[in-house]
């Protein structure tokens, strides 16, 4: 098969996974077309706060970085220091210097209530 029909395939199967809620196969169809961005929205839809730590780990992009961070903001962060960590270390790799300001804004005002 040719390869760009092939693509094509992969990402009518990757849409077809997505909408019936196989969020973790979706993200590996859309990994493997070189969708980084399509692949971690996969994982978060799934809400798995581990596997998204890992694959922005992976990815290495800064867009990935935020993404996570941002994701990571509405899980029980400031419960868990390890994901507070993990959203500051995600935001100085990404060099978003506004945002890492807005989380320590809100982790001031968490600690103040």
């Amino acid at each position: 098969m040719e390869k760009s029909k092939r693509s094509d395939l992969t990402k009518v199967v990757a849409e077809k996974c997505r909408k019936q809620g196989s969020f973790e196969m979706a993200s590996n169809l859309y990994l493997k077309l070189g969708e980084k961005q399509t692949s971690l929205k996969c994982l978060i839809e799934l809400g798995d706060t581990d596997k998204v730590i890992a694959f922005a780990n992976t990815a290495r992009n800064s867009e990935t970085y935020i993404l996570a961070a941002n994701f990571l903001q509405t899980a029980d962060w400031h419960q868990n220091p390890d994901l507070m960590k993990n959203i500051i270390m995600f935001y100085q790799k990404a060099k978003a210097f506004d945002s890492l300001s807005s989380f320590f804004e809100a982790c001031s005002n968490v600690e103040i209530d």
